[in-house]
């Protein structure tokens, strides 16, 4: 039998029970996974199989009482004492006379009864004819210990048999269930990969409900393995979603079977709904499956290999829960799907917001922005901005405030209104609602270890990426509280856009409330509040400050 033979079912049948219990060697185990894969009659008839093991793993069971090989050798050694001349030979038929050795070794204090007595003389009295036949004593006291390593026997090949039955003197497993759809996913795969010019890959995640995989090798005509696809079908029995189809190509066949673009998901959103990325990949972008226009489809070039993604929507779900579905799996080809190891706690309202951000006026003058807020509202706040060659703070407390000028060692008093310096709630809620971003995919776990922040702090903390921000963005989660602590955004020279997306630009309106300014926002943490907490908010100027007239870092400019 030829790697690449396609077996049929006659051929498949004789390897099931086999297949079921692992026993099979390659490349013969591919071969009858890659049949099973497809055929609906065998992959049935193999769960039936697994079943009856599952059912006969299930029985109670026992073991012989204590000494009961020891009573065996001296019952053995009793009755090749008692007559070492002639044996009187038993049919199993009878077995009256065998039950009652059987109890007197397996069960000796037990008195028989009437009836058994009763049957044992009936028995002998038809075996008597027989009495005079001789045989040498070591066979008398061999059929005793021979019975006994039968049954021993039997059971030792039951036990092999049936793999999942508890064996005596070790520790009971219960039997594993059937493959996950995942695991059929990857078995039914790999049974394929001979015959693809690429080496294909599996997601290491499917929404729940997910069906055994359908899948198979395309085109229908013979070609060359440069032009053959993988496709993958999952049909669901709930959801937003009614299936999902994985499309593998050679890079020679570019995404054949799309079109560029989406033209389900209309509008502005498009390039955000299906459009995500992780590091190092080269990303995702909206494809349109030539044969189904209202589907929604994502494509990713990689070298070697094209993968195209398509979900068919079902009746009244929206294009954004789709999207959820086609982000998760995508992502998990990407990188391994690995659930976070703590629970998800948002932040305290009494922890310290700190962040640091880069303010542009829009005309090439910056300024970098550090600042500090307490409570919900900020009505506490200590916010810092160098550029332009000023370094001014600013420090709010309740209703009053203080401005200083930290070049000339000047203050100024201040009083309302003063704009709160709290940054908008689309930047600071991945830090909050960080289980909804998560469950929605667009923040994957990298996984934990320890990270340097900009503030020069190590944390032990799980790396969350998000996965369609503007900008490389990461949230770390603490590793024992599991509240997320940190968003850290790496600048692009192509992006001036802060976190959010590519529509999460937000303007901040300067003191003097004349000019709006565009804030890149590149490191946000929460922080318990500690000693220095009351020295970060006090309007007591510092000493060797004297009062006077301290402009505003942001001046305005003419409308």
């Amino acid at each position: 039998m030829s790697d690449n033979e396609t077996l049929d079912c006659a051929a498949v049948t004789p390897y099931l029970s086999p297949f079921a219990d692992g026993e099979l060697a390659e490349p013969l185990r591919s071969q009858v996974a890659a049949h099973i894969a497809t055929c609906d009659d065998c992959a049935a008839q193999l769960e039936r199989i697994r079943t009856i093991d599952r059912l006969i793993g299930s029985l109670p069971h026992t073991a012989p009482s204590a000494g009961v090989y020891e009573r065996t050798l001296a019952a053995a050694t009793r009755h090749a004492s008692a007559d070492p001349h002639s044996v009187t030979r038993e049919r199993l038929a009878g077995g009256a006379e065998l039950r009652r050795r059987l109890r007197q070794i397996v069960a000796p204090d037990q008195a028989p009864s009437q009836s058994d007595d009763d049957s044992d003389d009936l028995s002998a009295s038809r075996v008597g004819g027989r009495a005079g036949r001789r045989r040498p004593p070591w066979v008398a006291a061999a059929i005793p210990a021979a019975a006994a390593l039968l049954l021993v026997a039997l059971a030792a090949s039951l036990f092999n048999r049936f793999p999942s039955f508890p064996r005596q003197g070790a520790t009971s497993h219960t039997t594993p269930n059937p493959a996950s759809p995942l695991q059929q996913t990857a078995s039914a795969i790999n049974a394929l990969a001979d015959q693809l010019a690429f080496a294909p890959v599996s997601p290491t995640y499917l929404p729940a409900g997910a069906s055994a995989p359908r899948s198979g090798v395309g085109p229908q005509e013979q070609v060359q393995k440069n032009s053959r696809y993988l496709d993958v079908t999952w049909t669901f029995a709930s959801g937003p979603a009614s299936s999902l189809r994985l499309r593998e190509l050679p890079s020679g066949l570019g995404f054949d079977g799309y079109a560029a673009g989406n033209a389900a998901v209309a509008g502005p959103n498009v390039s955000t709904r299906l459009q995500w990325a992780l590091p190092q990949t080269s990303g995702w972008q909206p494809l349109t499956p030539t044969d189904c226009a209202t589907c929604l489809a994502v494509g990713q070039t990689r070298a070697g290999m094209q993968l195209a993604l398509d979900a068919r929507p079902r009746g009244g779900a929206s294009a954004d829960a789709v999207a959820v579905w086609l982000r998760m799996v995508s992502l998990s080809l990407d990188a391994p799907y690995k659930p976070l190891g703590v629970r998800l706690a948002s932040p305290s309202s009494s922890d310290v917001l700190h962040y640091q951000a880069t303010v542009s006026d829009g005309q090439g003058q910056t300024w970098q922005w550090t600042v500090s807020t307490l409570g919900a509202l900020g009505q506490q706040q200590n916010a810092q901005a160098v550029g332009r060659g000023v370094n001014v703070t600013e420090i709010r407390n309740g209703s009053t405030g203080v401005r200083l000028d930290n070049s000339a060692q000047v203050f100024q008093n201040l009083s309302l209104p003063i704009p709160p310096a709290q940054p908008p709630h689309s930047v600071t809620q991945p830090l909050i609602a960080t289980s909804d971003y998560l469950a929605a995919g667009e923040l994957w776990n990298l996984g934990g270890g320890l990270f340097n922040l900009p503030d020069k702090r190590t944390i032990n903390a799980y790396d969350l990426y998000w996965a369609d921000a503007a900008q490389p963005e990461h949230i770390y989660v603490d590793a024992t509280t599991g509240q997320a602590v940190a968003l850290v955004v790496t600048p692009s020279s192509e992006s001036k856009e802060h976190p959010g997306g590519l529509n999460g630009a937000q303007s901040f309106i300067s003191t003097t409330a004349c000019q709006p300014y565009i804030v890149t926002y590149t490191f946000i943490e929460y922080l318990p509040p500690s000693l220095d907490t009351a020295t970060l908010f006090s309007l007591q100027p510092p000493p060797n400050y004297h009062p006077g007239v301290v402009q505003s870092a942001f001046t305005c400019q003419e409308q």
